[in-house]
């Protein structure tokens, strides 16, 4: 599931960008150090797929 329109709204009403990925956006806040990421649940799982195969791969010397 992409980002609703509704929740892009208000990401960009709250300084949010979406640089170099229109599914991801991001937000860094330098007064609490944080960095924050919104994201639909679809990339959310696709990420964590990658992100599982290469630990995988490195840990079965695949």
């Amino acid at each position: 599931m992409h980002l609703k329109p509704s929740l892009v709204t208000v990401l960009r009403n709250h300084d949010f960008k979406n640089d170099w990925n229109p599914d991801i956006y991001v937000r860094h806040r330098d007064n609490e150090q944080i960095f924050i990421q919104a994201m639909g649940y679809d990339t959310l799982i696709a990420h964590a797929k990658k992100r599982n195969q290469a630990f995988f791969s490195v840990l079965f010397g695949e």
